[in-house]
């Protein structure tokens, strides 16, 4: 990519995708800790701070750094014309950075001021509070943006043989709907006081919809990969433009259910919750896609190479993150345990592309690889054991989203399972700590 605006905008999307995931690091540790070696209540500003921590734990590590990232690959793939610029306006995607990167902002002050109550509901815990609702609103401006201007490049191309774009289409359509879907919620629920309920009804629509986003990234990003690992591609563009095509008919069936099902009702819950297991059929199908992929270049596979590690990691993880899915019944920890192993493999996925991609293009490049493939295998260890210890707690009663070992440490198996949580979450810590270190170093030196 040469120098310039859009070089200039793919690095600060990076910027704010990386330093959200510092921020997600950091806000974690009271909450982390209120588990581990600080369960006396005596440590009072370690319970205190907790909810709100966790709150900007997931919305910057869930939000801002998986849609940070989107935002880079809409600059990446945007398709150049005659004149070598890249397509659609610049001006839209800089506005929608500085939105994004404003509501970031305002979101850490609602979270350290501590005036409001943390609510922590499913899929965007809240905090009730102005500066909050202006933040998260902000944030979905500025994503948004940045999606229109990837759609209006990419409308204007006839034809095309890179087989990320319909499934980049796809995934763009789905965030608008996301967004739609908050908008129809926040009109229904209009003149509802601010709670817990009012919160967990807002998003739960939209936040439906976010999963089959998320699915959308890891078909997108782990065919990138493939293609840096392996100079081929994963698939055909015909698979891309049919999953793609179920994942826009499976997300947006979301929009008609909120005609029929307003966020005000009873059955606005179970009906939400049902599409959930729709996604399982184009989850499955991306599964089947790589794992095939991974069979026809088994004999090539280089364990040393960033995208080849990335793309394994991520395929692995996220198919074991799927496969506890079946398990889940949202009253323990077995639910966080699959959505940390389904996040976990988007994680590595779009760490990889980071590393293989964004910064090549950026005229960034690691001298030293095995830093980068250590990283890697960290983070996914960490995760993986993180996974499989919160899954052993959930099933023996651990609850979700509460401060305290949860389960009674009196067995030998309780004690394994908390020790691996901890142990698993301590290096994926440390892994994540890792990326964020190489990864601004790289983003801050001079392009070459």
């Amino acid at each position: 990519m040469p120098d310039g605006a859009d070089a200039r905008q793919l690095r600060r999307w990076c910027l704010l995708a990386v330093l959200a995931l510092a921020v997600a690091g950091l806000t974690i540790i009271p909450f982390l800790l209120s588990k581990t070696v600080l369960r006396d209540p005596a440590h009072a500003w370690v319970h205190e701070f907790g909810p709100n921590g966790l709150v900007v734990h997931v919305v910057t590590s869930f939000a801002v750094w998986f849609l940070a990232m989107f935002a880079a690959l809409n600059v990446a793939m945007m398709p150049i014309d005659h004149g070598g610029r890249r397509r659609g306006s610049e001006l839209a995607d800089r506005t929608g950075f500085i939105a994004a990167a404003t509501g970031t902002v305002f979101i850490l002050i609602a979270a350290f001021l501590d005036r409001g109550e943390a609510t922590l509901n499913d899929y965007l815990p809240m905090i009730i509070d102005p500066f909050f609702y202006a933040g998260v609103g902000l944030m979905a401006l500025g994503f948004l943006l940045s999606v229109l201007r990837m759609l209006y490049g990419l409308a204007r191309v006839t034809a095309t043989d890179i087989v990320e774009v319909p499934a980049l289409i796809a995934t763009g359509l789905l965030y608008v709907a996301a967004v739609v879907a908050g908008l129809l919620a926040w009109i229904q629920l209009s003149g509802q006081s601010l709670s817990f309920d009012f919160n967990q009804r807002l998003l739960w629509g939209s936040g439906h919809i976010l999963q089959y986003v998320n699915a959308g990234l890891v078909l997108i990003s782990i065919s990138i990969l493939y293609r840096r690992a392996f100079e081929a591609n994963m698939t055909v563009l015909s698979f891309m433009k049919w999953t793609g095509g179920l994942l826009i008919l499976c997300g947006t069936a979301g929009l008609a259910l909120m005609g029929i099902y307003p966020a005000t009702g009873a059955s606005y819950f179970p009906v939400f919750t049902n599409l959930q297991y729709v996604l399982g059929l184009p989850v499955a199908l991306i599964l089947g896609v790589a794992l095939g992929a991974i069979w026809r270049r088994r004999g090539m596979l280089n364990w040393g190479d960033p995208a080849a590690a990335a793309f394994l990691s991520a395929v692995f993880l996220f198919g074991v993150g799927a496969y506890l899915g079946l398990f889940v019944d949202g009253a323990d920890t077995r639910t966080p345990a699959h959505y940390h192993g389904v996040i976990g493999g988007l994680n590595l996925a779009l760490m990889g592309l980071f590393y293989s991609w964004f910064l090549p293009l950026l005229g960034r490049q690691f001298t030293r690889q095995r830093w980068v493939t250590a990283q890697i295998y960290l983070y996914a260890a960490g995760q993986l054991l993180f996974v499989l210890g919160m899954f052993a707690a959930g099933g023996m009663g651990e609850a979700r989203k509460s401060t305290g070992s949860g389960i009674a440490m009196d067995s030998g198996a309780a004690v394994a399972a908390a020790g691996l949580r901890d142990l698993g979450g301590g290096l994926a810590v440390l892994g994540g700590l890792l990326f964020i270190v190489l990864a601004l170093r790289a983003l801050l030196k001079r392009r070459v």
